[in-house]
């Protein structure tokens, strides 16, 4: 919290200057996550501005900001195009991504639009490998289970919604996870399916499901995207409605559908996050039902 209450003053700083795109929604000139920055603007001029302001604010906190470690790509008409480095000083140089080259932004590997096949491998031997290393554990059965849900599921459920998984994908992740508790002699080859992803306090064995979290993950954003009023969100939900394949409102209404859930109002002064966490509970035990 303290991180970001000193990082506050640059991103009014950067929504204070002249940079950026115009839209219905206001300016945007950047996005911020925790020690994440990403800015946009128009043409180099301005990414140059944009960058100035946050190396002077770098400079002025007495921070490292790791600007060496910063990528530029230039995109006209939605194509990579390869353009000069950005000299902010004789010390820093910040250096344009090669065509076939990528960054990590938040976890995930980007270039010209995100790697989503390079990834998807990435998060599956991550996700494999985890679980293994659970299994190989001298844990009780339970603690197993609770290991894999919370140091191997996060794994993938982090990307969903940001990576293109089908829903083939996700349901091979959970049936070699199956295979793999076979083989750790954790689950019998004859054992019913649907109780291994029961809650314990049901008589289940606790797992959670890639496919049904994929489900409710993808019910809950949709819900928040539809209430929120946020102009960010505003925009990226503009850009879901337009897209043909793998857009969250499309996906969203066939999950609904296949699990049977009912329409959910919200409450009179409901926070957005509330409602869309509320809605996505709804969705997980009403499947579990």
């Amino acid at each position: 919290l303290l991180f970001c209450l000193a990082l506050a003053p640059l991103s009014t700083l950067l929504n204070n200057s002249n940079y950026g795109y115009e839209s219905q929604n206001g300016k945007v000139n950047h996005l911020s996550y925790m020690d994440d920055l990403k800015t946009f603007a128009k043409d180099d001029n301005q990414q140059t501005g944009l960058l100035t302001i946050i190396k002077a604010f770098s400079d002025d906190i007495k921070m490292d900001f790791g600007l060496d470690k910063c990528a530029k790509a230039t995109f006209k008409r939605g194509r990579l195009t390869k353009t000069t480095n950005i000299d902010l000083d004789i010390d820093t140089v910040i250096k344009e991504i090669d065509q076939e080259g990528t960054y990590k932004y938040l976890g995930v590997n980007e270039g010209d639009g995100i790697q989503h096949s390079a990834t998807k491998e990435k998060i599956r031997k991550e996700y494999y490998r985890r679980v293994r290393m659970v299994l190989k554990s001298e844990l009780n059965a339970a603690n197993r289970f609770e290991a894999i849900n919370t140091l191997a599921i996060p794994v993938v459920t982090y990307s969903f919604n940001i990576i293109n998984w089908k829903l083939s994908d996700i349901r091979r992740l959970d049936t070699k996870t199956r295979k793999m508790m076979t083989m750790a002699k954790m689950h019998h080859p004859k054992a019913d399916v649907d109780r291994l992803y029961l809650p314990r306090a049901e008589g289940g064995r606790g797992l959670v499901q890639l496919e049904l979290t994929l489900k409710t993950t993808t019910i809950g954003l949709d819900t928040y995207l539809a209430t929120t009023d946020d102009p960010l969100l505003q925009l990226a939900k503009h850009h879901e409605d337009r897209k043909k394949l793998y857009s969250i409102k499309k996906e969203a209404a066939k999950f609904k559908q296949e699990l049977n859930i009912p329409e959910i109002p919200p409450k009179e002064n409901e926070a957005t996050t509330k409602y869309a966490r509320r809605v996505k509970q709804k969705a997980k035990h009403h499947r579990s039902e």
